[in-house]
């Protein structure tokens, strides 16, 4: 079974998040978010990085799905804007 780390669902759109806190990140084929991207046709995936340069956008193959690549202190950073948009 695949698995992805957060899944985030609003009214209107579903995002999963995948945490991968390293050096070398490699995207494959048979990772959970590719899957979960795969199954909810036009999913917009997340890849939560370590490094600064990981600023990326990857087309899923066979798909109209995409998955970006950020890293976590923009991640991290989206969240607390969220939080304050719709908490305040």
């Amino acid at each position: 079974n695949k698995e992805v780390d957060l899944i985030v669902q609003t009214p209107k759109a579903t995002f999963p998040f995948e945490v991968k806190y390293r050096d070398h990140i490699e995207i494959k084929a048979n990772d959970g978010l590719v899957t979960f991207c795969k199954k909810e046709e036009g999913a917009l995936g997340f890849m939560i990085t370590k490094r600064h340069e990981d600023i990326e956008r990857k087309e899923v193959p066979g798909s109209r799905s995409v998955i970006y690549q950020v890293p976590a202190y923009i991640f991290c950073y989206w969240l607390g804007w969220l939080e304050h948009r719709l908490w305040t």
